[in-house]
């Protein structure tokens, strides 16, 4: 897909072609992007996606059960989803790991801290 500019962001982008050395692998880029990048095993993708200061949340494709839990078990992320998007719900606690986020959210203490009761 291609880069499409806009006010405030881009459009979904695959981004190919990158080393480790590129911008997206080394800061928390917030968009519909997926950089992606050949690894010779699992434990170069572990090291790789685990030696950045950053682990807000983490997302792993793939059909075997050995490297879902492999992934889901090792990465240093705040949510680790397999085979789908969807990380957070309301209900329970969220944070990243790190360099990302300052703490939880999501739980009733956060819920407590950052709302007003009506009645």
């Amino acid at each position: 897909m291609g880069w499409a500019p806009r006010e405030r962001g881009h459009g979904p982008a695959v981004l190919t072609e990158l080393d480790l050395g590129a911008r997206i692998m080394n800061e928390e880029p917030f968009g519909p992007m997926v950089p992606s990048l050949p690894f010779a095993d699992a434990d170069a993708a572990l090291a790789a996606a685990n030696g950045t200061p950053y682990g807000l949340a983490a997302f792993v494709f793939t059909i075997s059960l050995e490297t879902e839990h492999t992934f889901s078990r090792g990465l240093a992320a705040g949510a680790v989803a397999v085979n789908h998007f969807a990380v957070v719900a309301a209900e329970v606690p969220f944070g990243g790991v790190g360099d990302s986020g300052f703490g939880s959210e999501g739980d009733a203490k956060a819920s407590a801290i950052t709302s007003r009761p009506s009645t």
